[in-house]
């Protein structure tokens, strides 16, 4: 029986169509990604979908959404998602080596035995993310090689990351704020306009919340 599927703009328009026997999701999309391939694709949405074993190798996609997707034994190396949204998806066993990610989602994402070798994460967010049994060689977030990484939720208003680099240093993000540990501490209340030093809950937690950070970074950097 001949199937049709189609891929949509994530306003609702057809911007690929594919059929033949037997067709699949999977088919389809590689497909399209083969009619693209070295193209930008943009605004594109593959949200909602079971998109594992597909081959991104190579693929370029702009503001596009792949939410609440699941991407296991899928390969994403040497590709360019920017801009993209990847909130609440499954990536098991992929592989995204020499990849580029900036100003991506991810939150609410697990990334199981998934490999991000020489990859780019620059202005993108992890929210509530779990990273098991992964491997982190040469990934770079916003610059900075990370040997280690860790994000605390619901601490305070924002969320706050931290990163021990490949030479050892800490890096810390609260809220839209990314610096070095020794920054922090000199210039610690920056955001006065909605922080003050003035003992109010909401400025105690911050503090709360990068007090944590440094624990944990002086906690694992020796490991």
């Amino acid at each position: 029986m001949k199937l049709k599927f189609e891929i949509k703009t994530i306003y609702g328009e057809v911007a690929f169509s594919y059929e033949k026997e037997n067709n699949s999701i999977k088919e389809t999309v590689e497909k399209f990604l083969e009619k693209n391939k070295g193209k930008w694709i943009q605004q594109i949405n593959l949200s909602n979908l079971n998109l594992s074993g597909i081959d991104f190798i190579g693929s370029k996609f702009y503001n596009s959404k792949f939410s609440n997707s699941e991407f296991d034994n899928s390969k994403f190396s040497n590709s360019i998602f920017y801009n993209s949204e990847f909130d609440n998806s499954k990536f098991y066993n992929s592989e995204f080596d020499n990849s580029e990610f900036d100003n991506s989602k991810f939150s609410n994402s697990k990334f199981s035995n998934s490999k991000f070798s020489n990859s780019k994460f620059s202005n993108s967010k992890f929210y509530n993310s779990k990273f098991s049994n992964s491997e982190f060689r040469k990934f770079i977030y916003n610059g900075v090689k990370v040997k280690r990484i860790a994000s605390f939720i619901g601490l305070y208003k924002y969320d706050a990351l931290v990163i021990i680099s490949e030479e050892n240093e800490v890096f810390i993000k609260m809220g839209c704020y990314f610096r070095k540990k020794e920054e922090w501490d000199r210039d610690f209340w920056n955001n006065t306009y909605e922080f003050p030093n003035d003992k109010s809950i909401k400025s105690e937690l911050r503090k709360f919340a990068y007090e944590t950070a440094c624990k944990w970074a002086k906690l694992m950097k020796d490991l």
